[in-house]
């Protein structure tokens, strides 16, 4: 669970270039991937060679052929992760500067781990004895 603290503090500005690098990272990874299929698979699977060696050497690339293609898919999901993260915290990140602004202008303070709190009332306040009435009014009323 991210705290308020972290939440409030955490630099989050790399989590964009981070998806466009994965982006980039993706599309030239998958160049190669077509690289591999067109300039390598190909021309053997098209040589017909047989034989107990061959049948291992086609059976071995095709693995590869089909892990490379799963880590291109990976790859092209992770800047998705991370365009999407970063959004959804720095959203939530603007909410909380806006709450924070809301209550300081309110006179409250919010601690670290999320408490609220007030300041006393001054002696002026405490003598006067309209101080709590609306409190006092607004009890009674929900009872």
């Amino acid at each position: 669970m991210v705290t308020l603290a972290q939440l409030r503090d955490t630099d989050l500005s790399g989590l964009a270039p981070a998806a466009t690098a994965y982006d980039t990272l993706s599309t030239n990874f998958g160049k190669h991937v077509q690289n591999m299929q067109h300039e390598v698979l190909k021309h053997v699977f098209n040589a017909n060679w047989v034989g107990n060696a061959a049948g291992a050497a086609n059976a071995s690339l095709q693995r590869t052929s089909n892990r490379l293609d799963a880590a291109h898919t990976e790859m092209s999901a992770v800047s998705g992760l991370l365009r999407e993260a970063s959004e959804s915290f720095l959203l939530a990140q603007s909410k909380l500067q806006v709450a924070l602004q809301e209550a300081g202008n309110l006179g409250l303070t919010v601690a670290d781990d999320g408490t609220v709190s007030w300041p006393a009332p001054s002696k002026a306040e405490k003598n006067d004895p309209g101080y709590n009435i609306p409190e006092q009014v607004t009890r009674q009323d929900h009872r």
